[in-house]
């Protein structure tokens, strides 16, 4: 899968989650990630690790965030579609 699989909408099939509970996380979800700390630039995984509160990376394009993956140790290789 490539950057933009990772990253863009997602469809959830009706029959994993009733429309109620999809509504409801949604919002949820959207509150925590609004209310999260943002961090931003190329100190943001060492602040993010010494912070004792939810905090959301931003970044700038693929490169910028395959930098913050590999310092979080996740998405070491990228998948070829092909």
């Amino acid at each position: 899968m490539d950057f933009n699989g990772y990253h863009g909408p997602k469809k959830v099939p009706n029959h994993f989650l009733c429309d109620t509970f999809k509504d409801k996380f949604s919002t949820k979800f959207g509150k925590e990630v609004a209310s999260a700390t943002p961090l931003h630039g190329l100190d943001a995984v060492l602040k993010a690790h010494s912070m004792a509160t939810d905090v959301r990376i931003q970044y700038d394009d693929q490169e910028d965030f395959e930098r913050i993956a590999r310092q979080f140790g996740i998405f070491e290789e990228w998948k070829v579609n092909s």
